[in-house]
């Protein structure tokens, strides 16, 4: 359950830690992958770099939030219906 005072990835990690990490690890992937291509040398302006980590990380994070509730959604069909004990509840 969200609460008031709580960002809207505060709640997806309260509720889902698979998807929280995901989404996380697709982000690290996204920096790293535009790290890696502004690695190469040309010429290229400075200006585009900040904007270039940007969309980078926005296109990875995206993709590890739909990987995440892709994997979500096949541990929920596995997993039993019984309630699970939250820590934060």
């Amino acid at each position: 359950m969200r609460h008031d005072d709580d960002s809207i990835w505060v709640s997806i990690f309260r509720k889902s830690e698979l998807i929280a990490t995901s989404t996380a690890a697709g982000a690290m992937i996204g920096i790293a992958a535009g790290c890696s291509f502004f690695a190469e040398p040309r010429p290229t302006s400075m200006r585009l770099l900040p904007f270039w980590f940007l969309a980078t990380t926005c296109a990875g994070t995206i993709i590890g939030l739909t990987i995440g509730i892709i994997l979500e959604s096949i541990v929920g069909a596995v997993r039993s219906d019984e309630k699970k004990k939250r820590r934060w509840e």
